[in-house]
């Protein structure tokens, strides 16, 4: 049965990046279906039912009623500290999660082309801070997080060639941008700085460690690469989606307190600083999504920051 044109199915579809590229490819001219454990979709375009993962046989139904194009896998515990505080959650649901969504498409819809999203935290801490991470890297996930994503790659992989199925992976480095969650660095900042401006609180914003360079993406290209994985890339192939640079989580907060037209003191908290030894400044290589798909990140730290501060200013 061949796949219905320009359908595409999300899994985690009220997700941060999710929404973003559900955006994208109604954009594109697709029909979005999708899953996630809320009563409602975030999105009143999608096709929507409150199903969990690991799944059942309604979400057999859904996607046999569906038979889409596209499969983009993004539900999960994404939160580091999450999982590492619930490890069995973590890996019923990242990974077990991921087991159910191949075995319903095997069983319904198996021409479907699936994108499994993985993560930079499968390399672990990397050999040097002076070369990039390529998809050849050795892998040494140091987190539950890590190494549920390493382990759903493994299965996901044994999927495809035992079964036939048509899988893709990334490897994603970090992306934010607007509706992220202020778990994560770059919102939280933005948001204390708009509360401040806002009157909210006072004028302090409290911070982590500052010691590190990350790898940035803006979540609207990164959902653009996984969206030309699909048409472009190759079956069974792992891209790295980063932007091939580190920012100075300094130049970021820097950035956002200047925005602000209040003098503002920065404050050290215990309570943000992740535990742990990490490496610094480690950016990761994306030629072979550049090459293969045509993919180039357009959208700069600066207008990402910029449009983050506004979300927040103007919740």
């Amino acid at each position: 049965m061949n796949n219905s044109p320009k359908r595409a199915f999300i899994t985690g579809v009220n997700g941060f990046a999710a929404i973003h590229l559900c955006q994208h490819l109604k954009e594109s001219g697709f029909t979005v279906f999708g899953m996630d454990i809320q009563e409602k979709p975030v999105l009143d375009y999608i096709n929507y039912r409150k199903l969990s993962l690991p799944g059942n046989y309604e979400l057999d139904d859904f996607l046999k009623s569906t038979n889409p194009l596209h499969i983009y896998h993004l539900a999960a515990v994404s939160y580091i500290p999450d999982a590492d505080l619930s490890p069995y959650n973590a890996i019923e649901i990242n990974l077990m999660g991921t087991v159910s969504v191949l075995e319903a498409a095997l069983r319904t819809c198996p021409e479907s082309q699936i994108l499994v999203v993985g993560s930079s935290k499968e390399y672990g801490e990397a050999d040097s801070a002076t070369k990039k991470i390529t998809e050849n890297t050795n892998l040494n996930p140091q987190s539950f997080y890590g190494i549920t994503k390493f382990t759903s790659e493994l299965i996901a992989k044994q999927y495809g060639r035992q079964f036939g199925l048509d899988v893709r992976f990334t490897r994603s480095f970090n992306h934010t941008g607007p509706g992220q969650s202020p778990k994560f660095v770059c919102s939280d900042w933005a948001k204390q700085v708009a509360d401040i401006d806002r009157g909210l609180t006072a004028p302090r914003v409290e911070v982590g460690d500052l010691e590190h360079s990350i790898d940035f993406c803006d979540v609207r290209d990164v959902v653009k690469a996984y969206h030309l994985i699909l048409k472009h890339g190759k079956r069974g192939d792992v891209y790295n989606v980063c932007s091939g640079r580190t920012v100075p989580l300094t130049e970021i907060l820097d950035y956002l307190i200047r925005k602000s037209g209040k003098k503002i003191e920065i404050i050290k908290s215990d309570f943000r600083i992740r535990p742990g030894k990490r490496k610094l400044g480690i950016a990761g290589d994306n030629e072979k999504l550049v090459s293969q798909t045509g993919w180039n990140p357009q959208i700069g730290i600066d207008k990402t920051l910029d449009d983050l501060y506004e979300c927040w200013f103007n919740r």
